[in-house]
């Protein structure tokens, strides 16, 4: 059982979408189905490098900020309609302190003159793709397919950047997403609308590639087409048989997200 745990495709891939799965069923008549996509992700955390948090690094400090989007979940779907929309501009300037938070390290090692606007735009390119992803998860089904190709797609990115450890995450939560859409493929009737059920995902995406873009493994351009894919996701019928709408936003969804793959293979990236 223990060689089976310590396969990184069961770590990275198994695991989170069964726990994602199982805690869907129980989430999927609420609006809090995101969660299970956070539970995948700190899944993989737990197993394949454990919750020690000493020292800070940027990639402790990016599960210290998914774990955070939870509550921040939580909160969106609780709070009252009227003050919504102040919450969601809180959480979406919290999002970019976090991702300047994550890059401190890697800034402070560089010259300012050197690090102001790849820093702003790192931080506008993370909260861009979590306002993208909300607004496309006013339907869940849009917003959950658009999770799974987003998390799928920055795995491969994380693996041609060098980053096993970052790939596995990335591709937990996509797994964890998958869930989450087949969850909602399995009820009869539909999960209640919300906007944050690839909150988590959109988070740690974001700021996946980002880190693997400040490591210099990966050219920055590659990011993005990233952006859109909760649009080409929105872009699937609204209404129909759940496998065909599954496949079609998951479809869509992927179209950029190859884009980006793409980018980065042509500009010499390889998988190890």
């Amino acid at each position: 059982m223990a060689d089976f745990l310590n396969h990184p495709a069961v770590q990275a891939g198994v695991v989170p979408f069964v726990l994602a799965l199982l805690i869907g069923a129980v989430l999927a008549p609420t609006r809090l189905l995101g969660l299970a996509q956070l539970a995948g992700f700190l899944a993989v955390v737990w197993l394949a490098f454990g919750f020690s948090f000493a020292p800070m690094t940027a990639v402790r400090k990016l599960v210290v900020a998914a774990a955070a989007s939870g509550v921040a979940l939580i909160v969106l779907e609780v709070a009252a309609a009227a003050g919504r929309a102040r919450i969601r501009a809180l959480v979406l300037l919290l999002t970019a302190a976090a991702s300047l938070w994550m890059l401190s390290r890697l800034i402070e090692q560089r010259a300012w003159s050197d690090t102001l606007l790849p820093a702003a735009a790192s931080a506008l390119f993370v909260t861009a793709m979590v306002e993208a992803m909300l607004r496309a998860s006013r339907d869940p089904f849009k917003g959950a397919a658009a999770g799974l190709s987003l998390g799928l797609g920055t795995g491969a990115l994380a693996l041609l950047g060098s980053s096993v450890v970052l790939a596995m995450g990335a591709i937990g939560v996509g797994a964890a997403a998958g869930a989450c859409l087949l969850v909602q493929m399995l009820r009869r009737r539909g999960t209640p609308p919300g906007t944050t059920i690839s909150l988590p995902a959109a988070l740690i995406c974001a700021m996946t590639v980002t880190l693997v873009a400040w490591q210099r493994t990966l050219p920055w351009y590659c990011l993005l087409p990233l952006l859109a894919t909760p649009f080409a996701a929105s872009l699937a019928p609204a209404r129909g048989h759940p496998l065909v709408r599954a496949v079609t936003a998951s479809t869509l969804a992927l179209v950029p997200v190859l884009l980006s793959v793409g980018l980065a293979l042509a500009a010499g990236r390889q998988f190890p």
